[in-house]
């Protein structure tokens, strides 16, 4: 694992270390209460250590409750109260507000430095790592994840997410993409919503490839860091296209970077063509919700570059392509209160 923050913040994990660091948070968990079934609050964002707290989190079946650190004041309280949390995680940098919100809560909270180049784990004190292998292991329908959706109908909306989805999630899109170690994903979305959590991060580490983590998204560096660390694949939202397009050409060699995936928001026609025309680098296209854990479907990776332009390009809208491994989808027709059930396969007919 790798992470620069665009502010001289740079660190690399190993697995190896990696495992050591999740071994030793998980005890500092064990010491503060936290077991099967507990819920712990994260208010910490892009940071390598928020992929520790998780994996530190689900070894212990505990459920992570991510918080976007740009939601108000108002609705982190919310999701605190709503998930009842034993736990509070908070970033240096958020722990003013993060106290006031534990102070009225009776909340332990914890503050996560961010400041230290080779911080492992990210909490101070020499802590004695859990033997991983002796822990009882999770079902796999354990809760893994309480991820909150927009409620722009009403107060955000709790989404549980098991253990058994994430690694399910994880399987489709490597099988589907015939990703394995050689895979090298960058995220640039914020990690504490299913796409950065699932697409860069848990697929990378299943296959037991390389995430490489962004504190967050740069149109001056992203070019610089797919040439520097061999990105492979990096997942975007159609308005980051349009900043990367916008931002011109790139004089950086992204002879790595095999697609660009894009989804959980509309992508225009021109988008898309504007986007490939400039940097010849194909576009896949797909469609997801937080409800069904990530993405569910996706443009096929066999197609060839016309049929791929044809499927963005050809039907006022980009295609978002054919389910993923796993994935049941239909069309419905409620004029005609048809069904056509799309099969679960990895190409499309």
């Amino acid at each position: 694992m790798f992470f620069d923050d665009d502010a001289g913040l740079e660190r690399r994990g190993r697995y190896a270390e990696i495992g050591d660091a999740v071994a030793r948070t998980a005890r500092l968990l064990l010491d503060h209460g936290v077991g099967h079934g507990d819920r712990v609050a994260f208010l910490v964002g892009n940071l390598d250590h928020t992929v520790v707290l998780y994996l530190a989190t689900w070894s212990l079946g505990a459920s992570a409750a991510p918080i976007n650190a740009a939601e108000s004041f108002e609705r982190k309280e919310f999701i605190l109260d709503n998930s009842i949390a034993r736990l509070f995680f908070a970033r240096s940098e958020y722990m003013e507000e993060a106290q006031q919100l534990a102070r009225a809560r009776d909340l332990e909270l914890i503050e996560v430095a961010d400041d230290n180049p080779s911080a492992y784990p990210a909490v101070a004190g020499a802590l004695d790592p859990v033997d991983l292998g002796e822990l009882d292991y999770p079902a796999l329908e354990t809760e893994a994840l309480l991820v909150y959706t927009s409620g722009t109908t009403g107060p955000p909306k709790g989404v549980r997410i098991d253990q058994a989805n994430l690694m399910a999630n994880a399987e489709s899109m490597a099988r589907f993409h015939s990703w394995d170690a050689s895979l090298r994903t960058m995220c640039v979305l914020p990690i504490h919503h299913v796409n950065g959590i699932v697409v860069t991060h848990m697929t990378a580490l299943y296959v037991g490839g390389t995430a490489i983590l962004n504190g967050r998204f740069n149109s001056k560096t992203f070019w610089q860091r797919v040439e520097a660390e061999r990105v492979g694949v990096a997942s975007v939202v159609p308005t980051l296209l349009e900043f990367l397009t916008e931002s011109g050409t790139t004089s950086a060699d992204t002879e790595s970077l095999q697609t660009i995936i894009c989804g959980a928001g509309p992508l225009l026609v021109e988008t898309a063509s504007d986007f490939e025309k400039r940097f010849s680098i194909p576009i896949t296209h797909g469609y997801g919700l937080s409800e069904t854990t990530c993405y569910n479907c996706h443009l096929p990776p066999e197609l060839s570059d016309p049929e791929r332009r044809s499927w963005l390009s050809d039907h006022g809208f980009p295609s978002i392509g054919v389910a993923l491994p796993f994935q049941e989808m239909a069309i419905l027709d409620p004029a005609a209160d048809a069904r056509v059930a799309l099969a679960c396969r990895p190409t499309c007919d």
